[in-house]
């Protein structure tokens, strides 16, 4: 009696390992599934992507040969985390199920980590940065990943050094900075007139900044038009 017990009993194990065995190939199925999917939508290589299935919605998930699935992932953006992915099970033309299977993603991408600190408005070059690559934990479009990205960039923050380098920590070098002395230019019909100013914001070429009279203290708006130069018209 108490061999039959044993018996039974490993053969219970067995059949359970086995169980476990297959749901573990076929997560795997899954995954790789949502791999494909999402080196397809994203244009990026497998070995910057780790997918694992979270679990699997039913047992019978296994189905026949002639069951052809097809995935999708809605997401817009390839965000690192749970991720659902949709399939629809096709015998011949005829849909015959559909399900979900939530899946798990890790994405890895060299970004520029900043090699030394930096202060605000600070010239960002080659030099004080360098490439590592990481895990991320936001979508690849937020962070910058390449030496040109930095440009006639400036520092928009203070930038601690081994800080990774993001999208919203520099910004385009102005060609007056706040609080620059300007020449202010007025324009009219038949005249032209000409003062010393200061400058009460950031601005580009082409833009329009608050500036003011620095003898009568008189603010206005003018037009960028050198990186000393404003015209108001």
């Amino acid at each position: 009696m108490k061999k039959l017990i044993y018996k039974i009993a490993v053969f219970t194990i067995l059949i359970a390992l086995s169980l476990k065995g297959a749901d573990y190939d076929l997560m795997a199925h899954y995954a790789e599934m949502g791999k494909s999917v999402l080196m397809e939508k994203f244009s990026i290589e497998s070995k910057n992507l780790e997918i694992e299935t979270v679990y699997l919605p039913r047992a019978e998930q296994k189905f026949p040969s002639d069951i052809i699935l097809k995935p999708v992932i809605s997401a817009a953006n390839l965000r690192p985390g749970r991720m659902m992915m949709w399939i629809t099970a096709y015998q011949g033309n005829e849909i015959i199920r559909r399900f979900s299977v939530p899946l798990n993603v890790k994405v890895y991408q060299e970004v520029l980590i900043a090699a030394e600190d930096l202060d605000r408005n600070e010239t960002i070059t080659r030099e004080n940065v360098q490439l590592l690559r990481i895990e991320l934990d936001r979508e690849p479009s937020y962070y910058l990943t390449d030496y040109s990205d930095l440009d006639g960039k400036i520092a928009a923050q203070r930038i601690r050094q081994g800080n990774v380098l993001r999208k919203t920590m520099i910004r385009q070098k102005p060609d007056i900075f706040k609080g620059d002395p300007v020449t202010i230019q007025i324009l009219g019909n038949n005249f032209r007139i000409q003062a010393d100013g200061l400058a009460w914001e950031d601005g580009q070429i082409g833009e329009r900044i608050r500036v003011s009279n620095r003898i009568t203290g008189k603010m206005m708006q003018a037009e960028v038009h050198s990186a000393d130069l404003v015209i108001v018209q």
